[in-house]
């Protein structure tokens, strides 16, 4: 589990919670990331990258985060550019993905 979010609001786009104080497992994440509803896939994608920038490791969910590129939102589209852009050249494995995501 993620411990020790700090709840940071962004006042600009009205109070939009971008992290809550809250543990989120695995499990709930990668729900979160097959979810078909965009703003449960946003609440997951945030969170990733969240512990990304805290230095936590998250290839574990490629996979489930490469997927959402056929999202047709496109802030989804962007987040998921930035967790690729991050992994995408980690391992053989990541890289066929990348290839098949961006074929697809």
């Amino acid at each position: 589990t993620f411990k020790g979010m700090t709840s940071l609001t962004r006042s600009d786009q009205g109070g939009e919670s971008y992290f809550v104080d809250e543990e989120l497992s695995a499990q709930k994440i990668s729900a979160l990331l097959s979810s078909g509803r965009e703003a449960e896939v946003l609440t997951g994608i945030k969170w990733l990258l969240g512990m990304m920038t805290k230095g936590k490791d998250c290839r574990s969910y490629f996979a489930a985060v490469v997927k959402n590129v056929v999202a047709p939102s496109v802030e989804v589209k962007k987040l998921v550019y930035l967790y690729v852009s991050e992994y995408g050249n980690v391992d053989d494995t990541c890289r066929s993905l990348v290839l098949l995501s961006v074929n697809s």
